[in-house]
């Protein structure tokens, strides 16, 4: 009982100095107000009104999304095809595809998703390959054709290797935007056919070979067109052997307008 007293004492005692020292008035306790709530992540605006300033309303798939003026939410593109990157170049949203294989039917289901979101304006296609399928390499080259014509840049670039078809591939990018390495390796050869256990006369022989005369020359002419290089130079080059040349010599040739990031 006189614990409890003496504690009692103590209390008013301590309570008196604090009325005494604030001229007999209890002092008020402030309220400590919680930090506006923010509704945008992206820059950090709290006022609704604001929202316009840098967002946008855009389509997908014929749905409206709402995103960023600078980067559509569009941009987050978890269903792009296989190989294919989303890259940004300054402000501007940039399809980045790495090309291992001569896949035509793959190259074609990656312009109909640039067609799908005409925020891309550019395809940069780099080429890592050993070669494939002349007639996958000449679609590829259509699809190209027909991206242009849809207002999308391409652009070519060879750090590695471009063997074969893939040297078809780098010289049908647009031209003053086809880049190499100065190390990169390209290889030309003449159009080769294999077959096993096939039985020819003279007659079916010589069908073939004017076939692959046929198809070469539809190679010479690409290069012709795209290129410094001339048939003459291309068959001496690559009769009976393959015709490899680095990055810097690429350039010479005109198989490639200049240097990765120069």
């Amino acid at each position: 009982m006189k614990t409890l007293v003496l504690c009692l004492a103590v209390m008013l005692a301590i309570g008196g100095l604090a009325i005494a020292s604030n001229g007999g008035e209890v002092p008020e306790v402030e309220e400590k107000k919680a930090a506006p709530e923010v509704w945008c992540p992206a820059t950090r605006y709290t006022d609704n009104d604001k929202c316009k300033d840098c967002h946008t309303m855009v389509m997908d798939n014929g749905k409206p999304k709402f995103g960023l003026k600078e980067i559509p939410l569009a941009s987050n593109h978890s269903e792009k095809p296989y190989d294919m990157d989303v890259v940004m170049e300054g402000n501007e949203l940039v399809a980045y595809l790495k090309v291992t294989r001569i896949d035509a039917d793959h190259f074609r289901e990656v312009s109909q998703y640039l067609y799908r979101h005409p925020e891309f304006k550019k395809l940069v296609v780099e080429i890592h390959s050993g070669g494939g399928s002349v007639m996958d390499a000449w679609r590829i080259v259509g699809i190209i054709a027909e991206m242009r014509s849809h207002g999308i840049k391409i652009e070519t670039r060879c750090y590695g290797m471009a063997l074969s078809a893939g040297g078809i591939i780098l010289v049908a990018g647009d031209i003053g935007s086809r880049f190499v390495s100065p190390h990169a390796e390209i290889m030309i050869h003449k159009v080769w056919t294999f077959s096993m256990f096939e039985l020819s006369d003279a007659d079916s022989a010589e069908d073939k070979a004017e076939l692959l005369r046929h198809l070469q020359k539809n190679i010479n002419r690409l290069f012709e067109e795209r290129t410094n290089l001339t048939a003459e130079v291309i068959n001496e080059k690559s009769a009976y052997k393959m015709w490899w040349f680095t990055g810097s010599e690429a350039i010479k040739h005109g198989v490639a307008d200049g240097f990765i990031g120069k």
